[in-house]
Order: structure tokens, then sequence, then C-alpha cells
């Protein structure tokens, strides 16, 4: 029988203190300020510098010649998936799947553990205490490596196909909000034309009155009808406001970041090319 080697007693609880710190990983907290949180979303802008590169970098020749300062839809979009943490998320999962599949090619590594034994023949005056060790190396059969690359490579597909499925949900919803905002500032213009015609109307009818050719009844109604179209007016001027906030939290800026552009509406009846939105 090969002799085992004997340590001293003090070398057995080294040998556990060194495992059990060699396996430690330090922690860093990183605690969440909602004050910072909230201060960095209203500092965003859609003058950014990295949103610019950005739009540099997908946004085709002839949107890059527009007017830095007129906004439509591709470019709101595109500004979108710079903010949207959404999209960030999809990207995150999709980079730990691409791990995933370089993890799932490699062969498992061997593993040495170290566990006490106590000697029943030991010599007296030595440490009965002996620090076994033990030496695996793991034998993958029947083809595992091969399925676990390919189920690696098929969650690799779902995370692409899914932060695809984030951009266009980003693009849907950006389209929608603009369409909103589109509509409600048409209504109000045309509520705005009506609300003239209305008060001239009701001039009109107010020197018939004077003129004796027409009678209260008549003034009171144009005055009520006139009173109905201010009120529709205030309703589509506050649906307006409620769009374009909207409009901005789906672009993921503060509202006031849209003070300083011109919107465009041109491209609402022009679908986005795939090329247009980047992977």
């Amino acid at each position: 029988m090969m002799p085992m080697p004997r340590f001293s007693r003090s070398a057995v609880p080294l040998c556990l203190l060194v495992t059990a710190l060699a396996g430690c990983a330090s922690y860093v907290p990183r605690p969440l300020s909602p004050q910072a949180t909230a201060s960095a979303f209203e500092a965003r802008t859609l003058y950014d510098p990295g949103l610019e590169n950005y739009l540099a970098a997908h946004l085709p020749r002839t949107g890059q010649a527009a007017s830095s300062h007129t906004w439509d839809l591709n470019k709101l979009t595109l500004a979108a998936l710079y903010y949207h943490p959404d999209l960030e998320v999809a990207h995150a999962q999709q980079n730990v799947a691409k791990a995933g599949v370089q993890v799932s090619r490699q062969r498992p590594n061997p593993s040495l553990g170290f566990t006490p034994e106590y000697n029943f023949d030991a010599v007296a005056g030595m440490s009965p205490w002996i620090l076994g060790t033990m030496l695996n190396f793991p034998i993958e059969t029947a083809g595992r490596r091969g399925y676990r690359e390919a189920q690696a490579n098929n969650q690799l597909d779902d995370a692409r196909f899914h932060v695809a499925e984030v951009a266009w949900q980003v693009r849907s919803h950006v389209r929608s909000r603009m369409l909103d905002y589109d509509a409600a500032l048409r209504e109000a213009a045309i509520l705005k034309q009506t609300l003239a015609l209305r008060e001239n109307l009701l001039q009109a009818v107010q020197r018939r009155l004077a003129a004796g050719e027409a009678g209260q009844p008549e003034v009171d109604t144009e005055q009520v009808a006139l009173a109905d179209v201010r009120l529709q007016l205030d309703m589509a001027r506050g649906r307006g406001n409620a769009a374009r906030v909207a409009l901005a939290a789906a672009v993921g800026v503060p509202v006031a970041a849209l003070d300083s552009v011109n919107l465009s509406f041109a491209a609402l009846n022009r679908p986005l090319s795939a090329a247009q939105i980047p992977a």
C-alpha cells in the first residue's frame, strides 16, 4: 500500500481556507439613485452627440441631407431605438446567447477535489488526519456536446428574432403616437377655422338683430353653437398636448426635447424598409 502524504494539524484548515477563498467573488454594490435617473432622463435631447452618430450610421444619405431640425417618422424611430431600454435589454440577452454558444462548444474541464480523511493506522505521534485528493475527467457520450451546441444556437436565433421584434414594436409605437398627434393637430386646426366662421356668423346675426331683421333666439342659438365649438377646440388642444407627451415617451425623451424641432408627418404613409431598422 502506497503511503499517503501526512500534514500537520494546521495544514488541513489552511488548505480548506485556500479552497474556500478561491471560490469567492467580490461584490461591488451599485445602488440605483432615482434622482440621478430622473436627471439623466430630463437631460436627454435629440441633439445628443451619440444619437447624431447613431443617425449617421443608419440613415441613408438622403435622410442625412435633410434639415437637422426636421424630424420625421424614420428619425424619431431611430431616436427611440437609441434610447429605448427594452431594445438595450434585448441586445444584452442576445450577447448572453452568443456567449452561450461559445460555452457550448467547450469541453468540460476536469475537476480536482480535496477531502479530509482519518487514518486509523497512524503511527503514534503522527496526525491521523490526511488530505485525500480526487481528480475527475468528465467524458461526454451520445453526442451531448452537439446537442448542447444546437440548443445554444437555437437560443441565439430566438434572441435575434426578439431584438427584431422589439425594434418593430418600438417603431410601431412611435408611429401610433405620431398618428394620434397629427390627428389632434388637424382636428384643432379645423375647429379653429370653424370657430372663426362661427364668430363671424354671430356678428352677422347680432347686426341683423340691431337692424330688427332677427330675433334674440337666433342670437342665443349662435352663441350656444359658438361656445360648443370653443369647448371642442379646447378638448382637441388637450388631446394634442397629451399626444405630444405620449410621443415624447415613445421616443424616450422628455417632452421639452420636442420643442426645439419641427415634426414632419409626411412619412406616416410610407413604410420603413427593413434596411433602415438596425438589427
